[in-house]
């Protein structure tokens, strides 16, 4: 029989919503009991034990290792292995392994801003719905002012900044989302910009204090490790007096409406607001209150929080007309439906995305 090893991780989670059984054996591994020992008992129950283990490594409390002969398997679940040891200690880090894997898979469906993509007029509705809240705040900033895009992608926010004037850093933690970003700034003749392959959590190790005029972290922040940790470095970077335009995913709009989130979870996500899929996914979600709540626990004052994106992508997305998005006066009506919903009382903390615009 191989040898299995039992690697436990410092950073545990979640272990205060684990069952009283999974505990106990988690004590009996921590204090040093091989799989061996703790083997010796009926077929019945070792079973039970494999399934509590397999939890356990779900949750990514712990690494089971099993150990090969062949030198070619040891050096790839070696960089396996280091892998999730990574996403373990930076959950963040599992949606990167999520995107690229997407982009593997559905590359023309990712490339939003191609308009042959499925992809194509919906996040152009999107996008178009951040500018309307967006819009009158940049009209305060300077052409040619320095502007960061982080988790940018392929450059939805950027190529228009850019095309207005700006320059542009787009730091984005996907390499394919960044050639794709490239193809789009040379397409556009946009000359003066800046590619980063950087992860959020450590913006700052790539950018001196009040750098940057402005900072857009449209779907970004939620996605961190630590988001209250990545806000206060993005201020950080911030000059005095400058923007922040930063979104986060919303608590009850997204799981009204995310198809994407396992029901096995939502105990989860409405406990402790993070879905946690190791390799997959690690997002935080928030209410406009407990979104209000970490912009001022970082000290801002002055702040705007917007409820958006109730249809496209939101609890009322069967409202939409695909076909119909190709029209200008189509999605017009629709950015009008979306102010409705923020404003009526009934509806509005059933926002798919809440918009911060924070003012440093």
């Amino acid at each position: 029989m191989s040898t299995v090893n039992i690697k436990i991780y410092k950073k545990l989670g979640y272990v205060d919503n684990l069952p009283k059984s999974e505990k106990v054996l988690l004590d009996l591994i921590s204090n040093g009991m091989p799989l061996e020992r703790l083997m010796q008992s009926s077929p019945t129950r070792n079973v039970k034990l494999i399934n509590s283990l397999y939890n356990l490594e779900k949750r990514g409390i712990i690494s089971l290792n099993i150990e090969s002969s062949s030198p070619v398997l040891k050096k790839i679940y070696k960089a396996l292995h280091s892998i999730d040891q990574s996403c373990i200690k930076e959950p963040g880090m599992n949606n990167i392994i999520g995107w690229e894997y997407e982009w593997s898979k559905y590359y023309n469906l990712f490339d939003i801003l191609d308009p042959h993509s499925e992809q194509y007029y919906l996040k152009l509705l999107e996008k178009e719905i951040y500018m309307y809240y967006i819009s009158p705040y940049l009209k305060k900033i300077k052409t040619n002012a320095n502007i960061l895009d982080v988790g940018g992608g392929v450059g939805r926010f950027a190529i228009e900044l850019g095309r207005r004037g700006y320059k542009i850093s787009l730091v984005d933690a996907s390499e394919t989302s960044l050639k794709v970003a490239l193809k789009y700034f040379i397409k556009n003749k946009i000359k003066d910009f800046s590619l980063y392959l950087h992860d959020i959590d450590n913006i700052d190790d790539l950018f001196m204090n009040e750098t940057f005029d402005a900072v857009f972290g449209i779907e970004a922040i939620c996605y961190a490790t630590n988001p209250e940790k990545v806000l206060r470095k993005l201020l950080k970077v911030t000059k005095k007096g400058g923007f922040l335009f930063l979104s986060v995913e919303g608590l009850y709009g997204s799981i009204l409406s995310d198809p994407q989130i396992p029901i096995d979870k939502m105990h989860d996500i409405l406990t402790t607001g993070i879905l946690p899929i190791q390799k997959n996914v690690f997002t935080h979600y928030y209410t406009k209150d407990s979104f209000r709540k970490i912009v001022e626990k970082c000290g801002v004052k002055d702040s705007t929080i917007y409820g958006t994106h109730y249809v496209p992508e939101g609890p009322f997305n069967r409202l939409i007309d695909m076909e119909k998005l190709r029209l200008k006066s189509y999605r017009k009506y629709i950015i009008k439906l979306e102010k409705w919903f923020a404003s009526t009382p009934a509806f509005n903390e059933l926002a798919r995305s809440w918009l911060g615009i924070i003012k440093k």
